[in-house]
This record gives structure tokens, C-alpha cells and sequence, in this order.
């Protein structure tokens, strides 16, 4: 057996001329020449010395030769461990020193850093570069150089399968031990945590991309369907814990020798490095999905709307970040975005409002939210939202739990909390991560008694039992033992007609100890004051949330990771 081997290699030769990756819209990758290049490369890296149990760091942006990187190491065994293709060379030497990786696989694009932190990194054996490799091993010539056989080596599932590292938000960045294992019952989760959304779903009448679309969608979002949807005996079906695992063990197998025919193809701006890469890697492989990369190294909103406009993928995936920038782009209509059925959306919680604006470019699309972190092997809880309740669209509600998870909502003194009552929010799940990497004392702390993991996130139970998340705990202002949760306070301000980005930070006070300062990105060509931005705010908040300072800077955010990178903003703004 060979996890992701096995699964690349039905595609392969089930459906050999289908496509695997799209690279922008005129280059692609057939599932024979895919596994053909991974089992290449990987018989280099085993000639280079590479066993299992052994690391390897993986550094391109999203391009077919980064999944081919990491379905070579995980068919020897060894564990990727994918770096942000913008890492400066201490951010490198970091992840790479602690990861303990033998061999590093990158671009053209990325030697200048990678060669500055080279020095300091003396656990790298062999260096691989995609371009002009120079001093490193040529990417391409290994390729070249070695037959496409599949490598003899025994992958199970409660094998590691890859190191995650987290963004560092309380200190330096953990590496996130997972399994094979962990991904496959995130999918199991998955499944289940969608059945339980169709009683509560109303689908609109969608155009699917198949033979008569237009009629099966009329009948699939119409009222009769709908209201038999709804019925309790599909309720008490869709709850029932095991149609996950039938799903899973009788019906998927079906599905993965069908995918490919059926031509399914997902958008993927969401970079692969990230925990929801890697699970998405998981699921493009367990589902025959093709994935379509653009070329742009950057978020590029028009190019996505070009390759949604040509290649006509039904799913695309990312963050509210970028989400705004497309519905920003001025000629947005003159795109067909007809075929997009489903958006999946990560990173952090998707506005109310950003939604409906969704809804209106995208009237044929589902959303899917899902929340979670690399401890969790990404997702842990999950909701739908549909263009036809935009009434039940809710702000700050990241849905429910998978199936097989639980949740805890614990106070400052370890009680459980009453519903809408803020408090820490635990985890416990199968898809909970083994641990962090040469961290033991760290994953200890980060767990209570019966193995409830610490999210770091704060929230509260709504009246529907949805989970509302408040923010980070640590990003938590504390002005004279009030509370201020910045997302609150950054959505009032994002909602400002001349605001693009805002991140709210706590300074220090000698009188409330912490006050807070709102540092703003106006969007492009606009010019406001401080006076005007704090004005704003007044009637929509509590006086002491009101910032009482505002800066005005370029911030550092991260498109694709939908997110302000909160730790760079206080190094630089968040002086007394």
C-alpha cells in the first residue's frame, strides 16, 4: 500500500488524457504525465538519499512542480514540509533548521532568500531548483534523468504525511505532525458535516454543468425538492453518523472512477503551503478533481475571473480577502461566471455582507465556509450558505461541527460557559493533530484533561447552536478590564466607503493599561483624517472600543491567506 501513490495511479491509468492541473489557461498536465514526473523525481530523491521518516522542504508558489514535489516525498514516506514561497531567509533557516529537513526543493524565483539562509541551514543535504538552478541540482534534468517507476515503498494510513507550520501569532511558528490517517476522516468529517446542513438548506434553482443542467437544477432547487428536503425523516437520515462512513467506504470509490470523466474542476488561488492546501491536496487526490493554478505568483483578481470566465471551473477556493478584491474589479460583468457553483471559503469568517454582495455576482454559487487550523487538519466546523436565504446569512458564524467532533466553550476559570456567553473555545476530534514537531511540552500545553485541544480562538453559541468566533485570544485588548475583540471593531471600520483594509492593535496606557489604535489602509486615491475615521465609529460601538488613535500605512496582507499579518502591524504601529 501507498496512500497517495495508489490514488494517483488509478487516475493515471483509468483516465490517462484527463487533466490533473491547469497552469493559467493555456498550459496543462495530464494525470499520466503527472504521475510520470512524481515517480521520477521521486526515484531521484531515493537516489539522493531520501528514506522514510525523512524531511523535505517544498518552497513554490501554485504551480504543477510543487504538487509534484510533494506527492514524491509522501510516495517514499517522507514528510513535505511546504514553506510561504515569501519567506525572507531567517523565516527560512527557521522552519528548515526545525523541521530537520535533509533537502529542499524550490524556484528560480526564490534562490536569492534561499540562498542567503543557505548558509545557515547545515542540515540540507541536496538543494533542487525549478529554472535557472545555478549552483543547485536542476529540477527538470533529474526528471529527465530518471525512469518513471513507481517506487516500491509501504505508505499506510497512520503514517505522518506531512509537517504544517503555524502562522506564529504567540510566538514562533509550531510544526503540525499529520497523518494520512487524519486527512481521510477530515473527509469523513466533511461529508457529514454537509448532510446535516440539507434539512436546513434551501438550494436555489442552479445551471449545473452537465447534459439538461438547466432542467435538473430547476428540479433540484425547486420548492417541492426543497420541502422535501426539509422532512424529518431526511433529517433524521442526514444525522445519522453512519452514512458518512457508507458514503465513504462503498459510494467514493464509485465517484473516484467517475470524477475524471465527469471533467469536475476547482479554482485554486488558495496557497498550497497553507494547512488548507494540504488538505486540499488530500481531496483532489481522494476525488479525481482537476485543479486549476493561476500564473500570477500574486492574487491577480482579474486573472481569476478570466480563468473562471475560459476554463469554467465549478468551485474556486480562498478567503474573504480575496473575495472583496473580485467584486472590486470594475468590469466584473463582462466575465461569464455562470459555472461556478460552489465557493469554498477559508482563513477566517466571511462577512454577512460580503456574502450578499457574493450572491449578486455569483447568483448561481453555493457558499461553503469552513473554520479551523493546522491542529485541526484544517476544518472543524462548516456551514453552507445559500443565495436563496440571504435572511439567515449570519455575521461572525462559522456553522457547526464536522461530524465525530466536539466542542467546549470554556471561561477563565475552566467552567463551561452558558449559550451567547463568550469564552476559550477546545476541540476534541479524530481529525486533532498528532502534536507538534519536536514539541512536546508545547502540545501538552495546548490540550486539557480527556485530550480537549486549545484552539486559541474566542466565541459563543448563538440561539441556532451555531459557533459565533469573536477573534484570537491573543489579540484580545484589555482597556481598563473591558474587553475589545478587534474583528468587531475591523469590520465597522472596513465598512467606511474610503477604507480598504483595517487592524486594530492595543497600545500601552498608563491609565487602562492597554487603549486602542486602528491602523488604515484607505483604498487607492482616497485621503481621510483621524478625526473623520473615530467619527465613524461613534454610535456603532461602546465608547471605550472607539479607537483613540488612528495611523494611515500600506499593511502587510497576505491575499491569499486571507488574513493582516497582526504581528508585523504591532512591531511597526504599536509603539506608545
Amino acid at each position: 500500500m501507498n496512500i497517495y501513490g495508489d490514488l494517483l495511479k488509478i487516475y493515471a491509468k483509468g483516465y490517462p488524457g484527463g487533466t490533473a492541473i491547469y497552469y493559467g489557461i493555456d498550459e496543462k498536465e495530464t494525470w499520466k504525465e503527472l504521475n510520470d514526473r512524481t515517480n521520477s523525481l521521486a526515484n531521484a530523491l531515493w537516489d539522493l538519499g531520501i528514506r522514510k521518516g525523512d524531511k523535505g522542504i517544498v518552497m513554490f508558489h501554485n504551480r504543477p512542480e510543487l504538487l509534484e514535489s510533494l506527492i514524491a516525498l509522501q510516495k517514499l514516506g517522507a514528510l513535505p514540509a511546504a514553506l510561504n514561497d515569501r519567506f525572507t531567509p531567517k523565516e527560512i533557516e527557521f522552519q528548515t533548521d526545525q523541521s530537520d529537513s535533509k533537502v529542499f526543493l524550490t524556484e528560480d524565483r526564490c534562490l536569492e532568500n534561499v540562498k542567503k539562509a543557505k548558509p545557515n541551514m547545515p542540515k540540507v543535504e541536496n538543494y533542487i531548483a525549478l529554472g535557472e538552478s545555478g549552483e543547485f541540482l536542476n529540477y527538470e534534468d533529474l526528471i529527465k534523468k530518471y525512469p518513471p517507476k513507481e517506487p516500491e515503498v509501504k505508505v499506510s494510513l497512520n503514517d505522518p504525511c506531512a509537517i504544517s507550520y503555524t502562522g506564529g501569532t504567540t510566538g514562533l511558528p509550531k510544526g503540525v505532525l499529520l497523518t494520512y490517517n487524519g486527512f481521510f476522516e477530515q473527509t469523513y468529517g466533511m461529508i457529514g458535516g454537509a448532510l446535516k446542513t440539507l434539512p436546513q438548506l434551501k438550494i436555489p434553482k442552479l445551471k449545473l454543468p452537465i447534459p439538461l443542467g438547466s432542467i435538473i437544477g430547476e428540479v433540484i432547487g425547486s420548492d417541492f425538492t426543497n420541502n422535501l428536503l426539509h422532512r424529518p425523516i431526511v433529517q433524521k437520515i442526514a444525522a445519522d453518523p453512519n452514512l458518512p462512513k457508507i458514503m465513504m467506504n462503498r459510494i467514493i470509490p464509485i465517484v473516484r472512477r467517475l470524477m475524471p470523466f465527469l471533467g469536475i474542476k476547482m479554482l485554486m488561488p488558495l496557497p498550497m503551503f497553507h494547512i488548507g492546501g494540504l488538505l486540499l491536496e488530500s481531496n483532489w487526490l481522494q476525488f479525481g478533481i482537476s485543479l486549476c493554478f493561476p500564473k500570477n505568483p500574486r492574487f491577480d483578481p482579474v486573472e481569476i475571473l478570466e480563468i473562471i470566465d475560459k476554463l469554467k471551473p465549478q468551485a474556486i477556493t480562498g478567503g474573504p480577502t480575496g473575495w472583496k478584491k473580485i467584486l472590486e474589479v470594475p468590469d466584473i460583468d463582462k466575465y461569464d461566471r455562470s459555472s461556478l457553483l460552489l465557493c469554498g471559503s477559508a482563513m477566517m469568517s466571511f462577512p454577512a455582507e460580503l456574502k450578499k454582495r457574493w450572491f449578486k455576482k455569483f447568483p448561481n454559487s453555493l457558499i461553503g465556509e469552513v473554520f479551523g487550523q493546522a491542529e485541526t487538519y484544517s476544518v472543524i466546523m462548516m456551514k453552507v450558505d445559500s443565495s436563496a436565504q440571504l435572511d439567515k446569512i449570519k455575521d461572525k458564524s462559522v456553522g457547526s461541527m464536522i461530524e465525530g467532533a466536539e466542542l467546549r466553550i470554556l471561561n477563565e476559570k475552566g467552567e463551561d460557559v452558558k449559550p451567547g456567553e463568550t469564552g476559550r473555545i477546545f476541540y476534541r476530534s479524530g481529525t486533532i493533530m498528532e502534536g507538534y514537531y519536536k514539541e512536546e511540552e508545547k502540545t501538552a500545553k495546548e490540550f486539557i484533561e480527556n485530550e480537549w485541544f486549545h484552539s486559541g480562538d474566542l466565541g459563543y453559541l448563538d440561539e441556532d447552536g451555531e459557533l459565533r468566533v469573536v477573534g484570537r485570544e491573543s489579540d484580545l485588548i484589555n482597556v481598563g478590564g473591558e474587553k475589545i475583540y478587534p474583528r468587531e471593531i475591523e469590520l465597522i471600520l472596513e465598512s467606511h466607503p474610503k477604507v480598504e483594509y483595517a487592524c486594530l492593535i492595543g497600545v500601552s496606557d498608563e491609565t487602562y493599561g492597554e487603549i486602542p489604535r486602528a491602523v488604515i489602509q484607505l483604498k487607492k486615491g482616497k485621503e481621510a483624517t483621524e478625526e473623520e475615521i473615530i467619527d465613524w465609529c461613534r454610535g456603532k460601538m461602546a465608547g471605550y472600543k472607539r479607537p483613540k488613535s488612528v495611523m494611515f500605512a500600506e499593511l502587510p496582507v497576505n491575499i491569499g491567506e486571507s488574513k493582516i499579518e497582526k504581528k508585523k502591524v504591532m512591531e511597526r504601529y504599536g509603539a506608545k
